[in-house]
């Protein structure tokens, strides 16, 4: 589904349009990346705690980041002509 998206952003979630990539199966990473989160997310304890559970974990926080990140504003999909809504 966010490869059917034509998503744009602002610059501050550069960080969380590239961890969606890496969901989306349009990147790989060796290492997950953690710097979308804020120094004080609770997700921060769940990757910690449960190393064996921490990618699922780790695709869950991403996609709520997402859904902050649509309600407030800072992603949006871009519609393009002769689109559907």
């Amino acid at each position: 589904m966010l490869r059917a998206l034509d998503i744009c952003a602002a610059p501050v979630t550069e960080p969380l349009l590239a961890a969606s990539a890496i969901i989306a199966g349009t990147k790989m990473a060796a290492v997950l990346p953690l710097t979308f989160l804020r120094r004080g997310s609770k997700w921060l304890r769940h990757l910690d705690a449960e190393a064996d559970e921490a990618s699922r974990h780790w695709e869950v926080a991403v996609l709520f980041h997402l859904r902050e990140a649509f309600r407030s504003g800072d992603i949006y999909w871009r519609i393009r002509a002769g689109m559907a809504i």
